[in-house]
């Protein structure tokens, strides 16, 4: 059986995981639509995240010169 210390400390790890991943495909999204990182930081409160995310979702992605080229 597993220390309760132990447990503790296994649990803060998958809590700093769980949050780091969506915040940084968040931070990738942000920057690729024209916005600084930092600004993927708003989904770490917890009212404005669900508006959050739905503006970047919806938000309008800037075209590469390269894709287009290969559309037309």
């Amino acid at each position: 059986m597993i220390s309760f210390s132990l447990f503790q400390i296994i649990m803060a790890i998958l809590m700093a995981v769980a949050i780091a991943i969506p915040l940084f495909g968040c931070w990738r999204l942000c920057r690729r639509i024209g916005l600084p990182g930092w600004a993927s930081l708003v989904i770490l409160v917890p009212v404005a995240n669900a508006a959050a995310i739905f503006w970047l979702a919806f938000a309008h992605l800037p075209r590469s010169r390269a894709t287009a080229r290969r559309l037309f």
